[in-house]
């Protein structure tokens, strides 16, 4: 989808799209301490607040425990900076004492602009993946 998206954008220049790349550091290690009870409450409390963050035509993905992709389509630079506004309000969730080891580092990348020549989904992906490092 992401290399799909790319190419249409350098075909015709439009339509702008965004991805944010989210890494929840110690996340897999604080579930653990958790347990699994609230591990899982915890877990359904950030997605619920992450679903509250997107729009319903924005696509979701993870590539590991820690990382979780957000495909904008249709969204420029400023539309962009809104979400990422609104994505301050999910590391809220960070600030209890069982959960404080956690922290969320974010990337974002808005095309045709910060688009690399060259560059496909896959080059993209390890290009921001190493940002969140």
């Amino acid at each position: 989808l992401l290399t799909w998206q790319i190419q249409i954008v350098r075909r015709y220049q439009q339509p702008a799209f965004s991805l944010i790349g989210l890494r929840f550091v110690n996340l897999a290690d604080t579930l653990l301490r958790l347990g699994e009870h609230r591990g899982h409450a915890f877990v359904d409390s950030l997605v619920d607040r992450l679903q509250k963050t997107v729009r319903e035509t924005d696509r979701c993905s993870r590539s590991s425990e820690e990382f979780l992709w957000l495909m904008l389509p249709h969204t420029g630079a400023e539309g962009l900076l809104s979400v990422k506004q609104r994505l301050a309000k999910v590391a809220e969730l960070f600030s209890g004492p069982e959960v404080s080891q956690i922290f969320l580092r974010v990337v974002s990348f808005t095309a045709p602009q910060d688009l690399l020549e060259q560059e496909d989904g896959e080059l993209l992906l390890a290009r921001l993946a190493s940002e969140l490092a």
